[in-house]
């Protein structure tokens, strides 16, 4: 882990002053990120965590609930079950464009991928009820700080 780790310091530190994109504003929430927040967080699969800079400050994390409920759907029924309703391929589209290939989203990475896996997590549940599931099921991985009105 040690070389491993000197190395995404070097990264890091050859990356810290790029200063070139803008903070997000499609929403209040994204508006509000200070942009000289800086930070990295690694957890290997074998359970191994590394972070540097600002990996304790909260933050909106907007489009990345889309990786969580990924995987915890894939979890609950099986990367085939989702992927007899979503694609697997890049779509060319920016990520909210609301196209379907062969009546299906072309990944769950996209709004309707998104939209696709919350309807086959827990389908039974009415929408307050799958939210709370999705919390209760990745809160332990995800600092609870970062659960606000950018998630729904």
């Amino acid at each position: 882990m040690e070389e491993f780790s000197s190395i995404i310091k070097e990264i890091f530190e050859e990356c810290r002053s790029l200063k070139d994109g803008k903070v997000a504003d499609l929403t209040p929430q994204m508006a509000k990120v200070d942009p000289e927040k800086y930070a990295i967080s690694i957890c290997t699969i074998d359970g191994q965590r590394f972070s540097m800079g600002d990996s304790k400050s909260a933050f909106p994390i907007q489009d990345f609930n889309r990786v969580l409920l990924y995987a915890l759907t894939c979890t609950e029924k099986s990367v085939d079950f989702v992927h007899k309703y979503i694609g697997k391929e890049p779509s060319g589209s920016a990520g909210e464009a609301l196209n379907l290939k062969n009546k299906k989203p072309h990944n769950p990475l996209l709004l309707t991928g998104g939209l696709t896996l919350a309807s086959l997590m827990k389908p039974s549940l009415c929408f307050s009820e799958r939210f709370e599931y999705f919390l209760k099921n990745v809160s332990s991985s995800v600092a609870m700080s970062t659960w606000d009105s950018t998630i729904l």
